[in-house]
């Protein structure tokens, strides 16, 4: 079981880590993949933390867990209640109107 915890906490803090990175340098925005591994790596890391008796790293990452978990939800909500976008069928080409020339 130690190995279980120790190989979570590692991959909870790469998960963190890697997402906190993309979004700050702007390869990712925010939504289901940086919240996903916000919720991920503090759920792996609060389990390691559990484990070895580390309250205050558990309490925190409790709450980092909670709170990505409820933008997951936010994110699913919001888009559930926008309108389906209607596709649109290309325009005609409009032709120019022959300007009036100037006397």
């Amino acid at each position: 079981m130690d190995q279980v915890a120790e190989i979570s906490g590692w991959v909870g803090a790469v998960a963190v880590l890697a997402g906190y990175a993309l979004f700050s340098l702007g390869w990712i925005p925010n939504g289901y993949l940086f919240q996903l591994a916000n919720w991920g790596g503090s759920t792996a890391l609060a389990f390691h933390a559990f484990h070895i008796g580390s309250w205050p790293t558990l309490t925190i990452n409790v709450c980092w867990s909670i709170i990505s978990a409820a933008a997951m939800v936010r994110l699913y909500l919001r888009r559930r209640s926008e309108p389906e976008t209607v596709a649109r069928e290309p325009r005609a080409r409009r032709r120019k109107k022959a300007r009036p020339k100037s006397l």
